[in-house]
């Protein structure tokens, strides 16, 4: 095996060791025994790598240890399919592995995908974990049924403190055959976070929140009250990072997310433009609501605060494909 740029790790199906193979334009799997020094040697200069391990693999296995702490040269970590609902495993590489940038790809809506009822009663939620040690960029990726009837109540836990430059991509796509019923009775998703404060009312402080930890991000919140539905939680998060960091942030793809999901007026369906300013309006708002709540704080500036908005990337998919070259948009989009 000679030496490769680009590898896919993966837990063995039939053995308690993890496989590594190179990724190729043909696609072509060639996995090879990690715990062999030769197979670890020619992939050790890899500069993107692919996690499939999905916490399959304790960080103590002599395998994962030996290749990890031989992959020195790592640009990019991708990690993937990630599904929603339910606690998530503790990744396998990021916690060894040093990076500059983290990939993760999730798929908001796959809880219950095999049961179509269930499916579609299911509130989207997912948990992103810790990022590679080193890591300052951070690219997610996430894939989501635009039909579904709950997306504005979608929960993330997020938290994108200390990175350089944060990018959101959403990607849209029918994760089932069966259309949804005229009428869903939602089913409750006991594994949601607690602790979101209230939405404050027009022109007044919002309350705090004991509970409320930095970094954990939550829901409870009645849908019609979450100012942009679907990506409020990450909105959420992203106002953290305006405190007293200096963070460069690109939205990939809101222009595929039905507005209803983002709590928006149907009328702007047809109107980018003006579903564009309305949602960087909204997430001014939700920064100032952020610097209320942890650790308390005055409000930016009207005049500051737009300056801050004003420099986030809003872009549709081919905007983004266009500015970073197709190379670089296929890594962070395709798996």
């Amino acid at each position: 095996m000679p030496g490769f740029n680009h590898i896919r790790v993966r837990k063995s199906y039939s053995r308690d060791t993890i496989m590594v193979s190179p990724v190729d334009e043909n696609g072509a799997d060639r996995y090879a025994d990690a715990s062999n020094p030769h197979v670890v040697q020619a992939v050790s200069h890899a500069t993107i790598v692919d996690d499939e391990c999905n916490g399959g693999i304790p960080n103590t296995h002599v395998a994962y240890q030996y290749l990890a702490d031989a992959l020195g040269s790592v640009r990019v970590l991708r990690r993937g399919p990630e599904m929603s609902g339910g606690p998530e495993p503790r990744p396998t590489l990021p916690g060894r592995i040093k990076a500059q940038t983290m990939v993760r790809f999730i798929d908001l809506t796959a809880w219950n995908s095999d049961e179509p009822d269930n499916y579609w009663r299911t509130r989207p939620i997912m948990s992103l974990l810790p990022r590679p040690q080193g890591a300052t960029r951070t690219v997610l990726n996430t894939s989501f049924d635009p039909r579904h009837p709950r997306l504005r109540e979608a929960s993330f836990s997020a938290y994108f403190l200390g990175q350089r430059e944060v990018v959101l991509i959403f990607t849209p796509y029918e994760r089932v055959q069966t259309p949804p019923p005229s009428k869903v009775v939602p089913m409750s998703a006991t594994n949601s976070p607690t602790g979101t404060p209230g939405t404050p009312i027009e022109g007044q402080s919002p309350r705090t929140s004991s509970e409320k930890r930095m970094g954990f991000i939550t829901s409870n919140i009645p849908p019609e009250d979450r100012w942009l539905g679907m990506i409020n939680d990450l909105m959420y998060a992203l106002s953290e990072c305006f405190q007293g960091t200096t963070c460069k942030f690109t939205l990939v793809g809101l222009d595929t997310i039905p507005t209803a999901a983002l709590n928006l007026d149907p009328a702007l369906a047809d109107d980018w433009i003006t579903r564009r300013e309305k949602i960087r309006k909204y997430i001014g708002r939700q920064v100032n609501f952020t610097r209320g709540v942890y650790p308390p704080q005055p409000p930016i500036p009207a005049d500051q605060l737009a300056a801050l908005i004003k420099d986030i990337d809003i872009l549709t998919r081919d905007e983004y494909r266009q500015q970073v070259g197709q190379e670089e948009f296929d890594l962070v989009t395709v798996w």
